[in-house]
């Protein structure tokens, strides 16, 4: 079941958190949501740019970290980290990296 919000009690909130608190949610709000946006809008046109040139994706779990000592040890040519989303100008890095670290996508 679905509860309804009160429009007075809402506004109510909105204009206490200003008042009292300085601090203004619906723009707050507003500015998170934009920059989630954005971060995704940026995010999909560098996956188009890089796919359309031939980089290799891998897509690692949300919460493997990978060593910087192990890529500059064993990566020798162009990558690109986008948060859990890698891009190998080479596909032997890739498969290097994805033996180590993930798996390759297509």
């Amino acid at each position: 079941m679905t509860q309804k919000i009160d429009p007075l009690a809402s506004y109510e909130i909105q204009y206490n958190s200003i008042t009292q608190h300085g601090f203004d949610i619906e723009a707050e709000i507003l500015a998170a949501l934009a920059q989630e946006i954005t971060i995704e809008l940026n995010e999909s046109v560098m996956d188009f740019i890089l796919v359309d040139e031939k980089y290799t994706k891998i897509i690692l779990e949300n919460n493997t970290v990978v060593s910087k000592k192990w890529l500059n040890k064993y990566i020798k040519n162009h990558y690109q980290q986008l948060g859990h989303i890698w891009y190998f100008k080479e596909s032997k890095d890739a498969v290097l990296f994805a033996l180590k670290w993930g798996s390759i996508n297509e």
